[in-house]
């Protein structure tokens, strides 16, 4: 609570009175979400999320922040138990992933997530296709990035 005060009371205002909009208001925004996230407070973490997503993608379009306020509000969506809604801002997500990532490290936790979506959702075959998506992506990680379960 108190990385919340200190956002939105003394991070936040400085930034909005100096800047307007702008990519450090949305970054301060998605971690004040992150704090009510963790809270358990998913409605003013969803709230934020949303601030953050509008900024983002008027400022930068179609960007790797953009694609991650998606992810971040379809996780807390899902946290929620709101499933639909989760779905649909994680298909948001890979989309724009899809377009902008350099490396698919990302695409391979919002598969995922999706996945867990799925499964809320009672549709275990579709959360299956997400886990093989996933799979397909982890095939295309540079061997060296791709971590390692032993040791011979």
């Amino acid at each position: 609570m108190a990385a919340i005060q200190t956002r939105t009371q003394l991070v936040l205002p400085v930034y909005e009175s100096i800047l307007g909009d702008h990519p450090f208001v949305a970054t301060t925004l998605s971690w004040i979400a992150f704090s009510y996230q963790a809270l358990g407070d998913y409605e003013n973490a969803i709230k934020c999320t949303q601030r953050a997503l509008g900024i983002r993608q008027q400022l930068l379009g179609d960007h790797k922040e953009t694609a991650r306020s998606f992810y971040d509000l379809g996780v807390a969506h899902s946290a929620k138990q709101d499933y639909a809604s989760a779905l649909t801002h994680l298909e948001d997500a890979v989309k724009l992933q899809i377009k902008v990532l350099d490396t698919p490290e990302e695409l391979i936790i919002t598969h995922q997530a999706m996945a867990d979506v799925l499964r809320g959702l009672g549709r275990e075959e579709d959360a299956e296709k997400e886990m093989e998506r996933a799979a397909k992506w982890v095939k295309r990680l540079d061997p060296l990035e791709v971590p390692f379960d032993g040791v011979n």
